[in-house]
């Protein structure tokens, strides 16, 4: 997996979104397995602190050289999908 968004249903067929950033799914006959680097479900993104790492990682990326582009390119990836999965960007 890349950064992105994770929707599990569960059960009681509730819906539950989470943004996580790399990882691996196993998938079994009847059950999956998920190993992410990071994983926040989205009651509990603060997305003043998405905003303010969007903006800082766009400063940034106007003068990053090198190996520093990578860097902030993800970065902005990380904040741009927790604002997507918060509900704030489209």
């Amino acid at each position: 997996m890349q950064i992105g968004k994770v929707k599990f249903i569960t059960k009681d067929d509730s819906e539950k979104d989470l943004c996580n950033k790399r990882g691996v799914v196993e998938v079994h006959t009847n059950k999956i397995s998920m190993l992410a680097e990071t994983i926040e479900a989205k009651e509990d993104i603060d997305v003043e602190r998405a905003q303010t790492a969007k903006r800082l990682a766009e400063k940034h990326l106007e003068t990053a050289t090198g190996s520093e582009v990578d860097v902030y390119k993800t970065a902005l990836s990380r904040a741009i999908n927790r604002l997507k999965v918060a509900g704030v960007l489209e």
